[in-house]
């Protein structure tokens, strides 16, 4: 499968556990993003050069005191995105954290306690840090958060392709929280 379907995928899977399904109500005019005020860029992402495929064993987002593990997920015999009990969930039928294209991982965010809960508070240049199964960290720089009514993803904008290495970290539920960030550095496994 190749990555454009992989990440479509994804972003269906994704909008069908959140109850915004792609036909649900039809489809949004073409100036349903356009009217939407846009967020503030950290800048454009700098020429860091992708990584292999190595998926994320955890994650830490220092902003918000977030340090946990990542889980991988797939799709649901009924074509849902399968949901982690407790924490995030990497979309393993999509590019790695580090590899060209946007990752997305997902989480909850509806209580206290939940990984996710805190994650409206990141803010356009704060850092997350993917920790790597093969032992190597890729360093993301993020761009803006944004919040979008369930019915109202931009679908291609969150799980598009992109020409360089991205994440994505959303939230299920009523609002999903979406933060866009991209690679700024990597770091080998340590000797």
């Amino acid at each position: 499968m190749n990555m454009r379907i992989s990440v479509l995928a994804a972003g269906a899977a994704l909008l069908l556990v959140t109850g915004c399904g792609l036909f649900e109500g039809g489809a949004p005019g073409p100036d349903a993003d356009a009217a939407r005020p846009q967020a503030v860029r950290a800048g454009d992402p700098p020429k860091t050069r992708p990584l292999a495929g190595s998926p994320p064993a955890s994650l830490t987002l220092p902003k918000i005191g977030l340090r946990t593990p990542v889980s991988q997920i797939a799709l649901n015999t009924d074509g849902t995105l399968a949901q982690a009990p407790a924490e995030p969930g990497w979309y393993r039928l999509g590019p790695t954290p580090g590899q060209l294209g946007p990752a997305v991982i997902a989480g909850n965010a509806a209580a206290e306690g939940d990984a996710f809960y805190k994650l409206g508070e990141v803010t356009p240049g704060d850092e997350v840090e993917v920790v790597r199964e093969d032992g190597s960290r890729a360093v993301f720089k993020v761009d803006s958060v944004e919040k979008f009514p369930k019915k109202q993803v931009p679908t291609q904008r969150v799980f598009g392709e992109l020409r360089h290495p991205g994440l994505r970290l959303l939230t299920y539920g009523e609002e999903m929280i979406v933060v866009f960030a991209h690679l700024a550095a990597t770091r080998p496994p340590a000797a």
